[in-house]
């Protein structure tokens, strides 16, 4: 098995370090590509290949999807040029590949430091985040344990798989690779397709050191990454939640879903649907075997919001996700059509996402909201709260804030 590391490069004043860290790897390449005018260090050994990129463009993707082009691996191990991989790297995704054919990526836990080998500031434990101790060189670092690898971190680039990363080249290529055309975030767009159509790997292992020293890509374009994150969640969420759900056999229903069905989940309703089913009544789902619900322009047509919701928690897979769309209260559509019998807003939803509002209702019902939200009034007046809730249980981890 071939591993090819590649590493796009704008300033190779650190190439010398990684280098260091590479060569101890049993790798069969490292390929670099110098860009926006870069000058080759020119390395002496025939494993290492320099190539000087033509694209002028300044987008993130088109490099290394250009590298990668050049790679003749069946792995692709990313490596940033001021970072360090640390030992038995790539040992350990290789091990993570052999005999797995629809493993799609690896991922590892990492160390993040500054050039001088001090210790990174914490992520917030509130937010889900671990640390164990890890010794580099004397150096007394703490390694970030990554989270697994479930929509809801892959998502969003806080809690996303971080280096580490090990990509098959053959999911690589059937997804089309980087994105040219991204500047940022690029790796985000990435893992979400390939998750799309293959597995995923947490290597519970330190294998990256992340090297942190003010002109990092992650800090210069920082407001442009911020503003771009739940884009590319919005575009990918639904897919990612999907597979999550077949890869762990778990079902896929849509409520009241007669009136459009959708191939990808099975329709409930009173009938015309897959299953034939009164919801005011216990919904015919076994406890925790639903991993994705979505319910578009139901719940107003059912009598008792808490019934509902302790229905919707009841069925739902720790971590699975439901897709809610209900008309609010702070447009007309809540109360112009006379089959509506239950009205909702965003603050309907405090009640099972926010511990202070739940004290207020027996229910032991615990979600977290990973998007809540009114979109602007159509021409009829008319608004729908969009309400995205994942299932917690317990004091599990979730990327995000846990139940407050």
């Amino acid at each position: 098995m071939k591993v090819s590391v590649f590493t796009p490069t704008h300033d190779p004043q650190y190439l010398r370090d990684a280098y260091e860290s590479v060569k101890a790897q049993d790798v069969h390449e490292w390929v670099i590509l110098y860009n926006n005018g870069a000058e080759p260090v020119r390395f002496q050994e025939s494993w290492i290949k320099e190539y000087v990129s033509e694209d002028t463009s300044g987008c993130v993707g088109a490099y290394k999807a250009e590298a990668c082009a050049k790679c003749e691996g069946d792995i692709l191990l990313e490596l940033d040029h001021d970072d360090l991989l640390l030992e038995g790297a790539v040992e350990a995704v290789k091990e993570a590949f052999t005999g797995n054919s629809e493993l799609g990526m690896a991922y590892s836990n990492s160390v993040a430091c500054s050039m001088e080998y001090e210790p990174r500031e914490h992520f917030d434990p509130l937010f889900g985040w671990s640390y164990r101790p890890f010794n580099y060189k004397g150096y007394e670092l703490e390694e970030c344990v990554a989270f697994p690898p479930i929509p809801a971190a892959v998502s969003r680039i806080w809690y996303a798989p971080n280096h580490l990363r090990a990509f098959s080249s053959k999911f690589y290529k059937m997804v089309g690779g980087h994105n040219k055309e991204m500047r940022v975030l690029d790796d985000l767009d990435l893992m979400c397709r390939l998750y799309t159509v293959s597995k995923f790997y947490h290597i519970d292992r330190p294998l990256y050191l992340y090297r942190v020293h003010g002109d990092n890509s992650w800090i210069v374009h920082n407001s442009e990454i911020q503003n771009n994150v739940y884009r590319i969640y919005y575009q990918y969420i639904e897919n990612l939640a999907l597979k999550w759900a077949k890869d762990n056999n778990l079902l896929a229903v849509d409520l009241g879903g007669r009136f459009s069905k959708d191939p990808r989940y099975m329709s409930v309703d009173l009938k015309d649907a897959d299953v034939i089913a009164d919801l005011e009544k216990p919904w015919p789902f076994g406890d925790g075997t639903v991993g994705v619900v979505r319910a578009r322009d139901v719940f107003e047509h059912l009598r008792d919001p808490l019934h509902t919701m302790k229905e919707l928690y009841r069925v739902l897979c720790p971590a699975g996700y439901a897709f809610i769309t209900v008309p609010s209260t702070d447009g007309r559509g809540a109360f112009q059509d006379p089959t509506h019998v239950s009205y909702w807003n965003e603050n309907s939803f405090l009640y099972y996402t926010d511990r202070r509002w739940s004290t207020y209702i027996d229910t032991p019902v615990s979600f977290q909201a990973m998007q809540l939200g009114t979109s602007e009034k159509n021409e009829q007046g008319v608004c729908w709260v969009e309400a995205h809730l994942l299932k917690l249980y317990g004091n599990m981890s979730i990327p995000g804030l846990k139940f407050i």
